[in-house]
């Protein structure tokens, strides 16, 4: 069972340092995918659970407690990779956003985000 504290806020994306280190804001589609790999290892199995509670359920509202700590544990992660390197999840997220989410076109901020966030764990 996760205890994660949760920051739940608005949905406008603002870029600043300040964003994902108080994660008052909810973090833009290229801030997740530069997470994914953390979100992968942390969330993996709450996300296999949603995952097959949602195939085996056609009324979503089965899901909703596998659902909820999907979205906890996410935004989890969320909150420690902005703690521990916010200007490089800005610098990345913000790359990732500019140039259609392509990896390719960001890998300096990739880098250097997956070496500042390298003591992240599980």
């Amino acid at each position: 069972q996760l205890a994660c504290p949760l920051d739940l806020g608005c949905h406008s994306v603002e870029y600043s340092p300040k964003t994902f280190s108080t994660m008052d804001l909810s973090p833009s589609s290229g801030a997740y995918l530069a997470a994914t790999p953390f979100i992968n290892a942390f969330c993996g199995k709450a996300e296999k659970e949603f995952i097959k509670c949602k195939s085996e359920n056609p009324d979503p509202r089965a899901c909703l407690k596998c659902g909820e700590e999907l979205t906890t544990c996410t935004r989890y992660i969320m909150k420690k990779l902005a703690e521990t390197a916010p200007e490089e999840l800005q610098s990345f997220a913000h790359c990732l956003d500019l140039r259609g989410h392509r990896f390719q076109k960001c890998r300096k901020e990739q880098k250097a985000f997956n070496e500042a966030a390298q003591d992240v764990k599980p």
